[in-house]
């Protein structure tokens, strides 16, 4: 079992390399592992996001469009205030 951070770090680094397929399944990766360990709901939305902008960049406009959407269900912010607050939610409720 992988630490949701550190895979969510790796994906990071894939997409600033551009490798967007490796980057994508990083991402798939954490979202399986914020399942598996039970987290809140809202702690997958950083890696639909994320794992969204690496589809869109691959030309798969479908699965990016559904990403976006699975992140805001899941609790994306929708303003920059509200983002800064649930990303150090997210670092202390989520991932301790």
């Amino acid at each position: 079992m992988q630490d949701p951070r550190q895979l969510g770090m790796m994906g990071k680094k894939a997409m600033q390399l551009g490798n967007y397929p490796d980057a994508v399944r990083m991402f798939t990766m954490g979202l399986d592992q914020v399942q598996f360990l039970r987290l809140p709901p809202h702690c997958a939305a950083p890696f639909l996001l994320d794992r969204a902008e690496c589809f869109w960049r691959l030309g798969d406009v479908q699965a990016s469009m559904q990403d976006m959407e699975d992140s805001l269900r899941h609790g994306l912010p929708r303003d920059d205030f509200f983002a800064e607050v649930t990303a150090a939610c997210l670092n202390t409720l989520c991932f301790q």
